[in-house]
């Protein structure tokens, strides 16, 4: 078992895995280059240069997990809402504009087809891979979002409006979003990846209350049918350092930390069996290595006694991340937890306490 599964059922006993949100993208040279002469529809929808997206930061960081290439937003294609990202702006979704109109129209399609590039993208990557491959969806309320708020904005005001005035009708729809998320999910577990995570990125714009009533149900569910088929499973929120003690009961292996609580905050409130992914502030990784090597010290000081600890960022990496300074912070990384576990060993081994 590799140091990032072990991780996740909690007794890593090597090093700390590493692993970036967005690790298969845009900070990339190579990936820039692939940009000139592909569009990011066709980079999505075409297997074989997903699986190349996917692979292409293995050339230059030593990484123990990988990500498929794809977005959250495919999964549209299923319900037949046509999808587009055009260059420098936001992506858009062709889609009415209300829970009753949204479901009058609904199309479905069997995700096997619709969504079959995703697929046959990671039965590409799986074979060449090293390290395991995490699967992924964004939860039914974050997918409800995109579908209402067009374009997407941080008040999320349109999304709002329906949930208190259309509420019966919004639950239904977050519903048929919730079997779609299950079916794509098991679809990508058949396909062959090794965890999978969800993305609740919406989420965030919501009091607790909403939270509880619009977001966790729906998410609740997924995550059952995926323990039946013994995948372990993590989630992430933009608000996740905040929402700790709501989430403790969710059949979770791992959370995605924000960077605005300090790891030690997050570990003395989350359940002893979870997996605490993150947390570094992602905004460092655009500054030279010199400037946040005390930052990252600090941080992984603070998880030297937790074997369930998987380093990532409190979110994706920025279109400036410094590769460098990537490189450097897996550096620190490894040769941090060699020394610590050195140590140890030492201590033990001359019979010190």
């Amino acid at each position: 078992m590799t140091s990032f599964l072990k991780a996740l059922h909690g007794v890593n006993d090597e090093a700390s895995p590493v692993w970036f949100m967005r690790q298969a993208g845009r900070y990339l040279p190579s990936y820039q280059e692939l940009k000139k002469e592909h569009s990011l529809l066709e980079l999505f929808k075409t297997p074989k240069l997903a699986a190349k997206v996917t692979l292409l930061p293995f050339k230059d960081l030593e990484l123990d997990a990988a990500i498929i290439f794809s977005d959250i937003l495919v999964v549209f294609e299923a319900c037949g809402f046509s999808i587009d990202y055009p260059i420098g702006k936001g992506p858009q979704i062709f889609a009415p504009q209300t829970p009753d109109e949204i479901l009058s129209s609904l199309k479905l399609k069997p995700v096997e087809t619709s969504l079959d590039y995703v697929f046959e993208a990671i039965n590409l990557v799986k074979p060449v891979l090293k390290v395991p491959l995490l699967g992924f969806s964004a939860t039914p309320f974050t997918l409800l979002a995109y579908l209402l708020e067009k374009p997407m904005t941080d008040s999320i005001e349109k999304v709002k409006k329906q949930l208190y005035e259309n509420k019966e009708t919004t639950h239904e729809l977050l519903s048929v979003l919730t079997d779609l998320v299950i079916d794509y999910g098991l679809n990508q577990i058949k396909a062959g990846i090794d965890a999978f995570q969800l993305f609740d990125t919406a989420s965030t714009w919501l009091s607790d209350e909403a939270f509880k009533n619009f977001s966790l149900p729906y998410t609740e569910k997924i995550l059952k049918a995926f323990r039946q088929k013994n995948i372990p499973t993590l989630l992430f929120s933009k608000s996740s350092s905040s929402r700790v003690e709501i989430i403790k009961d969710l059949p979770l292996n791992g959370y995605s930390m924000d960077w605005t609580s300090s790891f030690k905050s997050i570990k003395d409130k989350a359940p002893a069996h979870l997996a605490l992914q993150g947390n570094l502030d992602p905004f460092l990784t655009t500054l030279e290595f010199k400037y946040i090597e005390e930052e990252l010290e600090t941080l992984l000081q603070s998880t030297l006694s937790c074997p369930n600890f998987i380093f990532n960022l409190g979110h994706g990496v920025f279109p400036n991340t410094r590769l460098d300074t990537l490189q450097a912070i897996i550096r620190k990384i490894k040769s941090f937890h060699q020394e610590a576990l050195g140590g140890i060993e030492h201590r033990i081994a001359s019979g010190l306490p």
